[in-house]
């Protein structure tokens, strides 16, 4: 439940208030890598489609990051 919030919340702001510093402060704490948790983990598929959103509307700037483990990397969206 809890997770479904977060995912939500973040696509909130992501969608309406991403900002260069935003973007690469979310992939500093860890947000990026627990999005990709969410796809890989037994959720419903709404928060799964969102998770997934929030990485691709956003993909050119996380996808190269260094901050993204390689585990990760694999499960990224393509855009």
């Amino acid at each position: 439940m809890a997770s479904e919030r977060a995912v939500r919340i973040l696509h909130s702001v992501v969608r309406h208030s991403a900002t260069p510093r935003l973007l690469q402060e979310m992939m500093q704490m860890g947000v990026v890598s627990k999005l990709c948790l969410v796809l890989q983990v037994d959720c419903k598929a709404k928060t799964r489609e969102k998770a997934k959103e929030i990485l691709s509307m956003h993909s050119r700037v996380w996808r190269s990051s260094p901050c993204l483990s390689p585990p990760f990397q694999v499960s990224y969206p393509s855009s």
